[in-house]
């Protein structure tokens, strides 16, 4: 539920509220892939992207030491394209 909210937000461009959604869904399922994907992207948006590393840091040490594995591919991605001082691509809902 907090995914379609903070993608609707997004979807206006009220990237601070968006960001609050994920936040709030990660409290509550710290493996939810999609949910640090959003909040990168959000903290992006807003020019924010040491912050963004940050969850990125995050996801991947959560990932590593309850699951014993790497992110997903798109997670890498939307890492990298970070890195590069890229805005991640916006995903389109069918």
């Amino acid at each position: 539920m907090l995914t379609r909210v903070g993608e609707h937000l997004e979807s206006r461009g009220r990237f601070a509220a968006a960001e609050e959604c994920y936040r709030r869904g990660l409290e509550f399922d710290g493996l939810a892939e999609s949910l640090y994907q959003r909040l990168m992207t959000c903290l992006t948006h807003q020019g924010r992207q040491a912050e963004a590393e940050g969850v990125f840091r995050r996801c991947r040490s959560m990932f590593s030491v309850v699951l014993g594995m790497e992110p997903s591919a798109e997670t890498l991605r939307i890492h990298r394209s970070i890195q590069g001082g890229l805005k991640p691509k916006e995903r389109h809902q069918q």
